[in-house]
């Protein structure tokens, strides 16, 4: 496990001991991608300190759907 306590993004952890971890997560994984953790990204929407962000429409997204 990788903790990151703040906002889900980043450690308090040295540089690289998290990147000790991380190489230690990735191991445990049975993949064949370089970068498994990366194919669970959404490549136009980006994490930032306001919310959600498209980065194709370069606006930010509702996280509430109204209806």
């Amino acid at each position: 496990m990788l903790p990151l306590p703040i906002a889900g993004l980043m450690s308090y952890e040295k540089a690289e001991k998290v990147a000790f971890m991380h190489e230690k997560l990735k191991a445990s994984v049975e993949s064949t991608l370089s970068e498994p953790f990366g194919m669970l990204s959404f490549q136009s929407l980006r994490i930032f300190d306001k919310g959600l962000f498209d980065a194709e429409k370069f606006e930010q997204v509702s996280l509430i759907i109204e209806g």
